[in-house]
């Protein structure tokens, strides 16, 4: 199984308080788990609280296209994140 690391939850917080779920994703992100968010990628996030209170989690080593069967290599991975803020 060829490995090509990603995070499977990247999120900002919601404007609602309170609780939320990582699933359904929604706009703010969330358990997106597309493997096609690997080293090199750009994803955009709207900001809707003061600093964002960005979130990343849920390793996975391989995927196929989605994980609607429940299923992924997941693992515990180190990652480096940039962050930019594009105004308006």
């Amino acid at each position: 199984v060829p490995v090509e690391e990603f995070m499977g939850i990247m999120a900002v917080a919601l404007a609602e308080p309170g609780v939320h779920d990582t699933m359904p994703p929604r706009d703010v992100g969330g358990n997106l788990d597309i493997r096609h968010l690997v080293k090199g990628t750009t994803a955009y996030f709207p900001v809707a609280v003061e600093g964002a209170l960005f979130s990343v989690g849920d390793g996975h080593l391989a995927q196929g296209d989605g994980e609607i069967c429940g299923l992924a290599i997941e693992a515990p991975v180190t990652v480096t994140l940039r962050f930019s803020v594009i105004k308006g």
